[in-house]
């Protein structure tokens, strides 16, 4: 996750996906600490769609950024090649699918990919942590997606075995609607523009939605078409490289619910002032993600109720 401006230039088809930085607003890290203590005190999440949370030993809270280790996304994936170089991130969807961006597939041999699950923490060194890994079998790129504008940048990825669902690793809830303006992106990547590394730990970032008319005004009405995408914007805090295919989420305070309402596709830079992110807008896209996945966890319209879905 993006931490600091810097004045390097990337052309608009450079994906956008990286860290997420320390929170410099007080306001920001007590934001930050709350929505993660909802998060961490409920239920965990399984495939019957109890995607509230799950269950913490512990009521520490977020002091930054970086996610304390009995505090988990359960759903969250990261995605290294071969060469153990970040890829992207990507969601839980069920014991077979991940969802993440179609870029993220068309920049590398899908079979050459490893996700990594169940810890915050992706250094396999790590004795305590509870990560897992399996290798990806092929990704289903949505049938219109275009690599030049990034116009339909999702897809799924099919994993080689069956993933075991437990406390540490468990579905994402994919929202059919969304009801906030305050959300979060998550992931592993790089924390600076011009010269931040990758991240062993998961970060995450508190940004707001930037309206489609300012979005269109920074990118064009050709490239950001509603209701496919949506924008979102922080104050010196993004996505960057290596958290393409994450997740942007909202946090429900009516349920205490996180739920996935966009994947991070592209944008220009990390963090620029006035310049929001793009994301691939998940409730345009849960009919053909249906159609793949099968059974996934979704969050209704209405009374955002949970539902699994088939």
């Amino acid at each position: 996750m993006y931490e600091e401006s810097a004045p390097q230039i990337y052309a608009a088809d450079t994906w956008c996906g990286g860290p997420i930085g320390l929170s410099t607003s007080k306001t920001e890290r007590q934001t930050i600490a709350r929505a993660v203590e909802d998060f961490a005190e409920l239920p965990r999440a399984s495939l019957d769609c109890d995607c509230r949370a799950l269950e913490s030993r512990s009521r520490r809270v977020v002091g930054g950024t970086v996610l304390p280790r009995n505090q988990r996304f359960p759903w969250m994936s990261a995605l290294l090649d071969s060469d153990r170089k970040l890829v992207g991130g990507a969601t839980v969807l069920n014991d077979r699918y991940l969802l993440t961006a179609a870029h993220v597939c068309s920049g590398s041999n899908p079979q050459d990919l490893t996700a990594f699950f169940g810890s915050n923490s992706i250094k396999e060194s790590d004795v305590n942590s509870h990560l897992r890994k399996l290798r990806v079998a092929r990704c289903i790129m949505h049938p219109d997606f275009s690599p030049s504008s990034g116009i339909n940048d999702i897809a799924l990825l099919e994993l080689k075995e069956r993933l075991n669902l437990s406390e540490h690793v468990s579905p994402v809830c994919l929202s059919n609607s969304s009801g906030t303006n305050l959300v979060f992106v998550s992931g592993w990547g790089r924390t600076s523009e011009r010269n931040g590394g990758t991240s062993d730990d998961l970060r995450i970032a508190k940004l707001v939605k930037a309206s489609l008319i300012h979005c269109q005004s920074k990118f064009g009405p050709e490239i950001v078409r509603a209701p496919s995408v949506l924008c979102a914007i922080g104050n010196q805090k993004d996505a960057c490289q290596g958290d393409s295919g994450g997740p942007l989420m909202e946090n429900d305070a009516s349920n205490r619910v996180w739920s996935q309402i966009g994947v991070v596709s592209w944008g220009f830079g990390c963090g620029r002032p006035a310049t929001p992110g793009i994301y691939s807008r998940i409730s345009h896209y849960v009919s053909w993600i249906r159609e793949i996945a099968s059974e996934v966890c979704t969050i209704g319209d209405e009374d955002r109720n949970l539902n699994s879905v088939r």
